[in-house]
């Protein structure tokens, strides 16, 4: 069976891997104002590093980390400057020197605060594997996260329910994924 664990549980965790979602991963090292969140998952990180937990992710999670950050930027851009998507474009943005700068930021909180904590895992897929990464109602980079920890003997730390039903073990402070 597949166990939901809560945050406040973390101690039962001794020898496990716990790879970590984006939306965790955002709310510790990119807060944007979800302040119950970013308090609860910064403080899992710090009782998770404390314990040498094997902290993990992935590419996929490493690409959308990226890309949702430069994404969050573009909405700040856009407020800061009384500008709607349609007047300007996320790839407009990204030719900006705000971009370039979040951009420069970013790669410095990848290579020296993310890539110095975490193992980079992965998972080689196949021909054959792909079709069942087609799952009605299921996100396609949630499948390879799902397929990655099953690989790896992962649990995954999220808040994301759509998780809901995965067939692996889950770390979350949402209620949604630890009702029984």
């Amino acid at each position: 069976m597949n166990r939901r664990i809560s945050l406040t549980d973390i101690s039962t965790l001794s020898g496990r891997r716990v790879f970590f979602d984006t939306n965790v991963l955002i709310y510790i090292f990119w807060p944007t104002g979800m302040r119950p969140r970013i308090a609860e998952y910064s403080s899992a990180f710090r009782r998770l590093l404390n314990m040498k937990i094997d902290l993990c992710l992935d590419i996929t999670v490493l690409s959308e980390l990226i890309n949702r950050i430069l994404r969050l930027e573009h909405e700040k851009y856009l407020k800061e400057n009384s500008l709607q998507k349609d007047q300007f474009g996320f790839k407009q943005f990204r030719n900006t020197p705000e971009c370039f700068s979040s951009t420069e930021v970013l790669y410095l909180l990848v290579q020296n605060r993310i890539l110095r904590r975490f193992v980079v895992v992965g998972k080689s897929f196949s021909n054959a594997d792909i079709p069942a990464l087609f799952i009605k109602g299921m996100d396609f980079n949630d499948q390879i996260i799902i397929s990655t920890c099953l690989e790896n003997n992962c649990i995954l730390l999220t808040n994301d329910a759509d998780y809901l039903n995965a067939p692996i073990d889950i770390l979350s402070s949402n209620p949604k994924l630890l009702a029984e």
